[in-house]
């Protein structure tokens, strides 16, 4: 959510979490998660697309199209072979 998540009031359910709020989420009828709790109360449990949360949130998705100073490859916008990161394995 880059700078956009400073808009978003978080509570953290995950009760193995030590930043969890179980008070607050037990009031809020949250009982898995991802929960979204919209400001008209309805809730989007689940995984949601992020153009179903533009959508009602009433926000505009970022554009895909690069902006005058922006990279049109996707190769400009990743790392080095040498500084890639590892796989991660169990």
């Amino acid at each position: 959510f880059g700078s956009g998540f400073k808009n978003i009031k978080y509570i953290e359910c995950d009760p193995s979490s030590r930043a969890a709020q179980l008070n607050l989420c037990e009031a809020a009828g949250v009982t898995s998660w991802p929960t979204w709790v919209l400001p008209d109360g309805e809730k989007l449990v689940g995984e949601t697309s992020l153009e179903t949360l533009a959508e009602k949130t009433s926000c505009s998705l970022p554009s895909l199209t690069p902006t005058e100073g922006e990279s049109t490859s996707m190769i400009d916008q990743t790392a080095p072979a040498d500084e890639a990161a590892e796989p991660v394995t169990n």
